[in-house]
């Protein structure tokens, strides 16, 4: 498994097809159903769940898997979806629909009710805590992405990925190595200094059916 990871991680950073990149992770996922306990997932506070299949020890690239069940997603409270990443994400869509949304954020606003909290990550959590920053938050592009394609947020760009309910979506997914700076999260006034979301491990009945319908729908 781990020398399949490292190499769809490596062909992916040549730019191979959509074919050969299912071809290697069709490959990748019989390990699962061989030895399931190389496989583990956590559902992100935005709803979806992300596996982590390889890092790069050299340059800090990770492989991850991200599945959007069609089911019911559980997401943080509050829901504030706008946010950036001190890592650049590229991201390809294995099936479904994604469409990802970026987002102009401009500090030291005066007149705005929505400010930055960062992002801080301890074991299983997620931490948020307020600063007294106040930004402004307005959208400038969005687009649709279908299999095959390919969409790029940079690093400290402030993004919303959304899928829509009732839609069995997924994107295979290279991040650079994080540089020092923190998420952020746009959020609001008025509420808590600090919210702390935990990452739960998805349990391996449900973890066995994503993969199961991921395989179903891979093309």
């Amino acid at each position: 498994m781990f020398e399949l990871a490292k190499s769809l991680t490596q062909k992916l950073q040549q730019g191979i097809s959509i074919i050969e990149t299912v071809e290697i992770l069709r490959e990748l996922l019989r390990y699962f159903h061989v030895s399931p306990a190389q496989f583990s997932g956590t559902w992100h506070p935005y709803g979806f769940l992300v596996i982590k299949l390889y890092t790069a020890e050299e340059s800090g690239t990770t492989l991850r898997l991200h599945i959007w069940p069609k089911e019911a997603r559980t997401r943080q409270i509050p829901d504030w979806p706008v946010h950036s990443h001190p890592w650049l994400i590229h991201s390809r869509i294995l099936c479904g629909t994604i469409t990802n949304m970026i987002y102009e954020v401009e500090e030291n606003n005066p007149k705005s009710s929505c400010r930055l909290y960062t992002v801080k990550y301890s074991n299983n959590l997620s931490i948020l805590e307020a600063t007294d920053i106040k930004v402004s938050c307005e959208i400038a592009s969005s687009e649709s992405y279908i299999l095959g394609q390919d969409y790029i947020v940079n690093s400290k760009q402030y993004h919303v990925t959304n899928v829509q309910e009732n839609i069995f979506a997924s994107t295979i997914v290279l991040t650079t190595k994080p540089t020092d700076k923190l998420p952020n999260v746009v959020g609001e006034f008025g509420y808590k200094q600090t919210y702390c979301f935990e990452r739960r491990i998805c349990e391996p009945h449900i973890l066995k059916l994503l993969i199961e319908q991921l395989e179903s729908n891979l093309k």
